[in-house]
């Protein structure tokens, strides 16, 4: 009898230690997810002050225009001015994107600040926008006009791509996809 005794002990002290493990890893895990804090993309590079630097879009723009030297001069020192005010408006969007999550994470959400904020990214995208309509006529100005068709072209293509590829992507996230 006091064989199956001690055996029953022992079992009963082995649930014990396995019931205590398991509630602590599930408390662990509610725990480390109620503080965890939200992950944001990184934000962008500032790039204000950093010279002009050809990338592959500018030897495309100069084999596709065929720009002059000085044409090419001036195109550079328009983007960088494009780059640095746009990626001063990016960085903005990325911290008011970051405020929206911080409240949509919030227990008690406020829905007017969320609204602000909305109308504040929503800001910052049209100044983006005019930002660029801005670069673009700098740049047209540059150009003669067999190189102001080309560019028109180009700048078509682009948006639509932009466009269509920003369709699709709404598409996929509103099914969960």
């Amino acid at each position: 009898m006091s064989y199956f005794q001690n055996k029953n002990k022992l079992l009963i002290w082995l649930v014990i230690i396995l019931l205590a493990t398991n509630v602590g890893t599930i408390l662990s895990f509610y725990f480390l997810q109620q503080n965890r804090e939200m992950e944001f993309p990184p934000e962008p590079i500032n790039r204000q002050n950093v010279p002009y630097k050809k990338d592959k879009f500018a030897h495309f723009l100069k084999d596709k225009l065929n720009l002059s030297t000085e044409q090419d001069q001036k195109f550079g020192i328009l983007r960088d001015k494009f780059h640095g005010r746009a990626e001063v408006i990016m960085g903005e969007i990325h911290q008011k994107r970051k405020l929206l999550y911080k409240e949509l994470a919030k227990e008690k959400i406020n829905e007017a600040q969320l609204d602000t904020i909305a109308q504040e990214i929503g800001n910052l995208h049209t100044n983006l926008k005019k930002i660029s309509i801005e670069h673009y006529l700098e740049m047209r100005k540059v150009c003669t006009s067999e190189q102001q068709t080309i560019l028109y072209e180009l700048f078509k293509n682009t948006f639509e791509e932009e466009q269509h590829k920003n369709r699709g992507k709404h598409k996929r996230n509103r099914f969960g996809n």
